[in-house]
């Protein structure tokens, strides 16, 4: 593989920004093909027995994200997260200055969740190369793939071109909301999260970073979460 196309790539996407849905996007050769570092973790100072619950996930020390329904941050608790079978946010802080990305990786199975809550990369179980998936700036849809062999990739180009369907600045900080009402799967299906029934959505975030002669990518911290969907309670 050539390392430094690969490496121009990440600048191109960034950039360029978005495109149409389809099921990977070229341009994608912007994520990391190997390595990682040290990944944040999900609480703190708790007994494993009885895990405190935390409403910001620490993807790095720059990068965060928070699951957000009903105007309320939702709690995670050693890596499940309770929401109703209803729309909801994910809202991550990114640092304000440059171009910034995030990557999720979404499935009903466990597959890659039980891959990153073992501490291992993500790149040893599925190459970033050309796995991003492409779509419309500014989150039209309200929609998150969920494929195997894909990453969402949400980026920050500026003002113009970005995955979000709100960006506010805060400080040093971009606070960077994308919500979501549905879910898409292969060949164009998606469903809305009211009627997801017992399924489960694993998510794995994921910041990448170059690596220190920048001519590769490398991921510097990743977090799983599952999210378990309930009925919303009868009204009294």
């Amino acid at each position: 593989m050539n390392i430094t196309r690969t490496f121009l790539s990440v600048v191109l996407v960034l950039i360029c920004g978005c495109a149409r849905p389809r099921d990977a996007d070229p341009a994608s050769k912007a994520a990391p093909t190997s390595g990682r570092t040290s990944r944040p973790a999900l609480s703190s100072g708790a007994p494993a027995s009885k895990p405190t619950g935390v409403t910001t996930l620490n993807i790095t020390n720059a990068v965060s994200a928070r699951i957000i329904q009903d105007g309320k941050a939702v709690v995670v608790r050693d890596g499940l997260a309770r929401l109703k079978k209803a729309p909801f946010a994910l809202v991550f802080r990114l640092p304000a200055k440059g171009r910034q990305a995030v990557l999720v990786h979404a499935l009903l199975t466990s597959e890659f969740y039980d891959h990153a809550r073992a501490g291992k990369a993500l790149s040893d179980k599925l190459p970033f190369e050309a796995t991003g998936m492409a779509e419309f700036c500014f989150n039209p849809d309200r929609q998150i793939f969920v494929k195997r062999e894909g990453y969402n990739y949400w980026h920050y180009a500026g003002d113009r071109a970005h995955r979000f369907d709100r960006v506010e600045r805060a400080g040093d900080s971009l606070v960077c909301t994308r919500t979501l009402v549905r879910y898409w799967r292969a060949r164009g299906r998606t469903e809305s999260f009211r009627r997801i029934g017992d399924k489960a959505l694993y998510l794995v975030f994921v910041r990448i970073k170059p690596n220190a002669d920048k001519t590769d990518m490398i991921e510097e911290g990743a977090v799983p979460v599952k999210l378990v969907f309930e009925d919303p309670a009868p009204a009294p």
